[in-house]
């Protein structure tokens, strides 16, 4: 007896329903090769991704609220599926190309271009294609601009701007606003290596501080950072000498 062929995951994320259509009727000639869900907004398809862990993604580009770029730099590491743009927009397509992005898709597209995506996902290794268009996006100083912080059992977005700090305890990554703080999926590495160094700057293994936010610091062996809200964080010996020299300029 031969084993069951196991399924495929696809998630289709697009907020225009018959783009969504479009991709799942063709998968659903092959009903024992995917399992498909959908999600027809960015934040709707973070909280699918989080519970399906999808081995493909169909990602549009150009969507309200977070764009397929911010879906992307809000997947935990480690979680990522291979990636396949689609969108109608052919400025992303250069870009995605030169990168070695999994494949892109420009609408509107014929069943054998959407049958070759697929087995382009189907072939490549996992994750190199995101390796590439992260460089791209770090080389273009695209920083973090959105992100989406857990609220309970659901997920909300927030502006980078509204950030005052970052911190972590127990493994469990926080981002503070003025008067509150959310948990996040992301770890204070990837903060680091996505916020603009210019605006961001770890002082603390455990902490990361808006610049602009900070009103005061201690000096000593013991550096203490004051934030206008009034918290206080701890810095590194380190943190505190990059703290210093950037307030001395």
């Amino acid at each position: 007896m031969n084993a069951p062929i196991r399924k495929v995951r696809v998630l289709i994320v697009d907020d225009e329903p018959l783009a969504r259509t479009r991709i799942r009727k063709y998968l659903e000639k092959f009903p024992d090769r995917y399992e498909i869900r959908e999600a027809s907004d960015g934040l709707l398809a973070l909280e699918v991704l989080r519970e399906f862990k999808p081995e493909t993604l169909f990602l549009d580009i150009e969507m309200p609220e977070l764009t397929g770029f911010d879906v992307l730099r809000n997947i935990p590491e480690g979680e990522r599926p291979k990636i396949i743009f689609q969108t109608a927009y052919d400025q992303f397509a250069v870009r995605a190309f030169e990168e070695n992005v999994c494949d892109y898709l420009l609408k509107p597209f014929s069943d054998e271009r959407l049958k070759k995506s697929l087995e382009k996902a189907i072939q490549d290794s996992a994750g190199s294609e995101l390796k590439h268009l992260e460089v791209h996006l770090n080389r273009e100083k695209q920083y973090l601009r959105k992100l989406v912080v857990n609220v309970g059992t659901k997920q909300k977005v927030i502006q980078i701007s509204e950030v005052w700090f970052f911190s972590s305890e127990d493994h469990v990554s926080k981002v503070g606003l003025e008067n509150v703080d959310y948990a996040c999926n992301q770890s204070l590495t990837y903060f680091e290596e996505n916020l603009d160094p210019e605006v961001f700057l770890r002082i603390h293994r455990n902490a990361i501080v808006r610049l602009d936010r900070v009103v005061s610091y201690s000096h000593g062996t013991n550096t203490e950072v004051t934030l206008a809200n009034g918290l206080v964080l701890k810095a590194s010996r380190e943190g505190a000498r990059s703290l210093k020299q950037l307030f001395r300029k």
